[in-house]
């Protein structure tokens, strides 16, 4: 199977499991067409059971350099990884952005990456019009980064402490910006929490 190939297929599988997740917590299962309440908390973030870096994960930055998580290090870094095709990354990048805005600094980093084979100026413009201009438009054009971490679904965001090591991630949308994802932000950049050794 060729690369581009291989990366079509991973494309195909998550918009699949995005569309089902967002029709999921949209439509209530009642079929209905009824929007479900945008109260999605923190309940389903999942802590690791063990110290996990991602030395080999990588994808392309502003410039279209090659980067890697551990030029984060001394920061707590949530991951966040989205498509502008994918109802629920939309959903949530405005409290992603609020997060950034309200946490983010020398200690804390929200890290968006796009899955996508698209060029920058079309991600920026893509944070800029879903109210996130604060985050930064880096790309997994190879899915390197989506395929180290594990993520079998839109959206994934993973948690990261200081030294890189997971500390969680939770699968599907959240608010970023409620009094729980604060909560936790501030435990994890405060060591309260951390990556399990």
């Amino acid at each position: 199977m060729k690369v581009s190939s291989r990366i079509i297929l991973v494309i195909a599988v998550l918009f699949v499991l995005c569309a089902s997740a967002w029709s999921i917590l949209h439509l209530g299962g009642s079929g209905q067409g009824v929007p479900a309440k945008s109260s999605i908390g923190m309940k389903r973030f999942v802590t690791a059971d063990s110290a996990r870096s991602f030395e080999n994960a990588s994808f392309e930055d502003t410039d279209g350099a090659t980067r890697g998580l551990d030029g984060f290090g001394g920061r707590v870094v949530l991951v966040n990884l989205w498509a502008r095709w994918c109802p629920p990354c939309k959903e949530e990048m405005p409290t992603l952005a609020k997060l950034q805005s309200l946490q983010g600094g020398e200690d804390f980093q929200v890290v968006t990456v796009a899955i996508e084979d698209v060029e920058v100026p079309e991600v920026v413009k893509a944070l800029e019009e879903l109210g996130a201009p604060n985050l930064p438009p880096y790309r997994d054009l190879n899915t390197s980064l989506t395929q180290e971490l594990g993520a079998i679904g839109l959206p994934t965001s993973v948690l990261l402490d200081k030294r890189g090591l997971e500390i969680g991630r939770l699968s599907g949308p959240a608010k970023w910006d409620s009094d729980a994802a604060l909560r936790l932000i501030r435990d994890a950049r405060a060591g309260v929490l951390g990556g399990r050794s």
